[in-house]
């Protein structure tokens, strides 16, 4: 359910929210008026509303913890990014020292593998799962440090260097796979979604004497507290939505590789 709504156009879901939340709203209102009077649901003002207000207080705080826990492995995720592109340039920058025909055979693996995540694991990840092209293109660039490169040269501080930045490298690829497979789990989702139907539920106790405020200001909160979650939603999933990371970081590298 939370990857279809992270990959419908965000139209749709902020269209059908608005749309359920002020005719939900409506009905319910319209029901408890057709059968109550507002002076009735007057009565439970005062205690409602000293509820309502504590009620009020643990959700919000509740809401505001997930968006930013969401939200703070959302800039984890563009992090993770940015540094794979830049250790993947120092790589290339650092096969200088190395002698032929290992140093263009690494230019060019590396070159292969940035081009890999772009067209090839970028589109899985939306799904959680990682292209086992890009993962094979990675263990090229290790066999040919170990194996092509001569051993002269394996005595040299920028070969050991180099294999410490290509440990640095399949770490931070391995953290950017599995930051598109973690997701929040379904009982936590359950605490969201029933805490935001208790929440709205509770406005339906109060009495107004000007009904369609009353209708209006409900179906204001619902919308409210929907386009919240839809936000944890896209948020969540960073790599799909209309929120999602791109491929700019990587893009950028195969531009300055190929132009070396």
């Amino acid at each position: 359910m939370e990857t279809l709504l992270s990959k419908a156009p965000v139209w749709a879901p902020i269209l059908i929210t608005v749309v359920l939340a002020c005719g939900i709203a409506g009905l319910v209102h319209f029901l408890l008026r057709w059968k109550y009077r507002h002076e009735t649901l007057e009565k439970n003002n005062e205690v409602a509303g000293f509820n309502y207000a504590v009620l009020g207080v643990i959700y919000s705080v509740l809401l505001a913890f997930m968006t930013l826990a969401v939200y703070e492995e959302y800039k984890e995720g563009r992090n993770v990014l940015r540094y794979e592109a830049g250790t993947i340039i120092n790589l290339h920058q650092m096969t200088e020292g190395l002698p032929e025909p290992a140093r263009s055979r690494i230019k060019d693996r590396l070159i292969a593998y940035a081009d890999s995540v772009v067209k090839d694991e970028w589109p899985l990840m939306g799904n959680g799962t990682e292209s086992l092209k890009t993962r094979s293109i990675m263990r090229e660039v290790r066999a040919i440090y170990i194996l092509e490169v001569p051993e002269s040269a394996k005595n040299m501080p920028l070969y050991t260097l180099s294999l410490a930045k290509l440990d640095d490298l399949q770490d931070i690829r391995h953290q950017r796979v599995l930051s598109s497979q973690t997701m929040i789990p379904g009982f936590m989702w359950f605490v969201l979604i029933a805490g935001a139907v208790i929440t709205v539920s509770f406005t339906f106790f109060f009495g107004a004497p000007n009904f369609s405020a009353q209708v209006m200001m409900t179906a204001m909160l619902a919308v409210l507290v929907v386009l919240v979650l839809l936000l944890i939603v896209h948020l969540d999933n960073p790599f799909i939505g209309p929120v999602c990371l791109g491929a700019d970081p990587y893009l950028r590298a195969l531009k300055d590789m190929r132009g070396m």
